[in-house]
């Protein structure tokens, strides 16, 4: 690529469908313990609807504030209709699963989207005693 960062234009392909599952409200510290299980389960219940309708087993990962759920795609090429039907997922995902405590994040559809490193240490936001930083870690 040429520039400073990666654009959505540098992307030839997509091989990975992220489902990114966080608390609701602000930001602005991390998420307590219970918020994150509740990230968790949400993202089992959407796991085994998708695995009703022939979806593979994903790939799942404790975010360090939520809850990842990656599904492998058969290298989509990156043009304006894979990232439609990618942004049309996520928002039914997303009323069909979101509720009061966590919800889907809708706007994880583009493809030059920069998400956690297992192994790294979630910084977002202030620590406090019942809001810990956590490390990113993948889920079997």
């Amino acid at each position: 690529f040429k520039g400073k960062a990666v654009t959505d234009k540098d992307i030839e392909y997509r091989d990975l469908l992220l489902i990114d599952i966080d608390r609701v409200g602000s930001p602005k510290h991390p998420a307590t313990e219970k918020e994150v299980k509740a990230a968790k389960q949400l993202a089992k219940k959407i796991v085994t609807y998708l695995a009703s309708l022939g979806w593979p087993i994903p790939v799942q990962m404790m975010s360090g504030n939520g809850w990842h759920v990656y599904y492998q795609l058969d290298d989509l090429v990156n043009d304006k209709e894979t990232t439609e039907l990618i942004k049309l997922v996520l928002k039914l995902l997303a009323k069909r699963f979101n509720n009061s405590e966590v919800s889907i994040d809708t706007v994880v559809y583009n493809a030059s989207r920069i998400t956690k490193v297992p192994g790294t240490v979630m910084r977002k936001g202030e620590e406090t005693e019942d809001r810990p930083y956590r490390m990113a870690v993948v889920h079997e």
